[in-house]
């Protein structure tokens, strides 16, 4: 499986949660933020996440994916406080691979087959 393809399980397990994402400012931006276990995410848009006081962007985001496309993100995932993924995708669901570390965080966290080679994180 390539790096891409389990980026994409990982970002759509997060979306899947989406009772799980807040709203919080980092810096002048607000953006929808997930904390489950030692896994910390942050979800960026160019969309204004507080429009409303209880709109994340998830619930929109999946209905959109349901539909076919996206409306473009990047999503930040951090492990342990390392960052182990950041993802880019379009409307059209095409998604660039930032940065990924290899580790076993993919089959702790997200139940991802053992990867090839990469091991970094413990």
């Amino acid at each position: 499986m390539k790096r891409v393809d389990r980026a994409r399980i990982v970002r759509d397990d997060l979306l899947a949660r989406a009772s799980c994402w807040e709203t919080t400012r980092i810096g002048d931006k607000d953006v929808a933020s997930f904390e489950w276990r030692e896994v910390n995410a942050v979800l960026w848009s160019c969309k204004d996440f507080s429009r409303r006081p209880d709109y994340t962007g998830i619930p929109e985001i999946l209905s959109a994916k349901a539909a076919g496309h996206l409306p473009p993100y990047t999503l930040d995932v951090w492990i342990r406080g390392l960052r182990v993924l950041s993802i880019v995708w379009n409307r059209h669901d095409e998604v660039k691979l930032v940065r990924m570390t290899r580790g076993d965080w993919e089959c702790d966290y997200f139940g991802l087959p053992v990867p090839n080679r990469g091991w970094t994180i413990h």
